[in-house]
């Protein structure tokens, strides 16, 4: 399939002498519209000088001296863009500009005669007025070679986003990721969209493989969001993300392994992004591909990989952006545009907007048919009236995914939790955070602020009122039972009992706050539960 007229292909392979390439703009007929040889001294030790300046510059808060990602992305422009490929890039741009449309560049390199072209940072490239990938007009991707453009039906149902954070334990201090702001910053950027029904969120419960596999059958998502390490074994030739055991522990995971996983259970996945260092380094060795190449050549769309290693603030600024712009319904390449744009404006280095690749066969592949859009499944009836609800979710993640692990109502063990501690440390705000999180795999939750005059029977008719409102959607059959009896003057055992029967049915959290208030004797929670059972 030819690329519209508003997209520039640029095409890279070897030439005649190690030393020279040539880039050329196919014409959609199995020709050439234009081409051009350039010569890259790609062994030179000046240049793998610059790239390892570069590489350093992004993890860093202070950008490089001599301002060398400007001089290197000029310095590439020119030897790439030279002759009469140039003159047919400036050419189309003056075609589009008084349309105020996009001229789309895609990089294609040819791995089997111009493989040391794969890891340059083809994102700073820069034609003298400013860098490619921060102008609206010039929209910077990837397509590996060999992978047709595709052209995709808009979805007629909520846009899926499945988050799963990878923190192993025994991480170092400086490894440690502010996973929670993630989050946060997550469910903010999509807020918008969620609550009007065209984006949903489901986050994992712990970042092992296992769980990937499970989430992906069950959500379907249409994204999928990793957030944690990769590491690229230049001696090995192969990238890994770090992942977990089911108990918490590390896990090394072979890329290939990762897209076996994702072509094996993600049946919907349109777009996968990699918060993950070096995942978008190609190994040397031929016939084996990046990260992001190889799920592209599997059928994903859209894949959004690190280059180099990226700082975690970083990291967290560009995923608010990028979703920002895709909630409001902009193609992948220009939602990364705006993204790489909030980097270079307030990143802490100004060069780490070149960190994030993007590899895309379509770009319009994740929006939504707003028109067509079918009815969204019905969202938990949440009332967590009294409670601290998680505006700014401290510390925790610990307790909060081994909560969320075994709470679940589908796969987890546990009917009830208990959370004690001193006041002021986070309990309040990780019930409801859990809440948040599990909201999509349940059908109601409901918050009661517990105080020293509650009493047993005020809880019974705090729920019942809760349930009759909720009954109208679930029409369960115990409900009107347990309401009832709620309100007879009967046995407290009896009223329990025939709550229990409601919460064996329905898929509820109930969230008692404070409980700790209505202990007698001022027993603590941890030793009255101990004492009762």
């Amino acid at each position: 399939m030819p690329f519209p007229d508003s997209t520039f292909e640029l095409a890279l392979t070897g030439g005649d002498d190690p030393r020279h390439y040539v880039a050329f703009v196919p014409d959609g007929e199995g020709g050439r519209a234009a081409e051009h040889v350039f010569e890259w001294r790609i062994d030179s030790v000046a240049l793998a000088q610059d790239l390892g300046t570069l590489a350093r510059a992004a993890q860093r808060g202070t950008p490089p001296e001599n301002d060398l990602h400007r001089t290197f992305g000029r310095r590439l422009f020119e030897a790439v863009f030279g002759g009469p490929v140039g003159e047919l890039w400036r050419a189309r741009r003056a075609e589009l500009r008084p349309r105020r449309r996009p001229l789309r560049l895609v990089v294609r390199v040819d791995p089997a005669t111009a493989r040391p072209l794969l890891n340059l940072p083809w994102e700073y490239l820069h034609d003298g007025d400013d860098f490619l990938a921060l102008d609206w007009r010039t929209p910077i991707s990837r397509l590996p070679w060999g992978i047709e453009p595709l052209t995709m039906e808009r979805l007629e149902e909520p846009l899926r986003v499945l988050v799963l954070v990878a923190a192993p334990l025994g991480l170092s201090q400086n490894e440690v990721l502010d996973a929670r702001q993630e989050e946060d910053i997550i469910l903010g950027a999509l807020g918008g969209a969620r609550r009007i029904g065209p984006v949903q969120i489901e986050f994992a419960p712990n970042g092992a493989l296992e769980t990937l596999e499970r989430m992906l059958a069950e959500f379907d998502p249409h994204i999928l969001h990793f957030t944690g390490h990769g590491v690229f074994v230049r001696q090995l030739d192969r990238g890994f993300l770090l992942m977990e055991t089911l108990d918490g522990r590390k896990r090394e995971v072979p890329h290939e392994e990762f897209v076996r996983l994702l072509v094996r259970r993600g049946r919907s996945l349109r777009g996968v992004f990699l918060s993950a260092c070096q995942t978008a380094v190609a190994p040397r060795t031929e016939g084996f591909l990046d990260l992001g190449s190889s799920l592209l050549r599997e059928g994903i769309p859209a894949v959004v990989a690190m280059q180099y290693s990226v700082l975690n603030r970083s990291a967290i600024q560009f995923g608010s952006a990028f979703y920002r712009s895709i909630a409001d319904g902009e193609p992948v390449d220009e939602a990364m545009t705006e993204a790489r744009g909030v980097l270079a404006a307030e990143g802490p280095n100004t060069v780490d907007f070149a960190t994030p690749v993007l590899f895309l066969a379509d770009p319009h592949c994740l929006q939504v048919d707003a028109a067509a859009l079918r009815e969204p499944p019905p969202q938990a009836q949440m009332d967590l009236t009294g409670v601290m609800r998680a505006q700014r979710f401290v510390g925790r993640s610990a307790e909060l995914r081994t909560l969320q692990t075994h709470l679940d109502p589908r796969t987890g063990d546990w009917r009830a939790a208990i959370v004690h501690g001193l006041g002021g440390m986070g309990k309040t705000v990780l019930a409801a955070r859990l809440a948040e999180r599990m909201g999509s795999r349940l059908v109601g939750v409901v918050g009661v602020r517990m105080t020293p005059t509650t009493t047993a029977q005020a809880l019974l008719e705090r729920l019942a009122d809760f349930l009759l409102l909720g009954n109208a959607r679930w029409n369960h059959p115990a409900i009107p039972a347990f309401i009832e009896a709620s309100r007879q003057p009967v046995a407290l055992e009896a009223k329990a009992a025939s709550l229990i029967e409601v919460l064996r049915g329905l898929p509820l959290l109930v969230i008692l706050d404070n409980y700790e208030d209505v202990l007698p004797q001022g027993r603590a929670v941890s030793r009255a539960a101990a004492e009762e059972a």
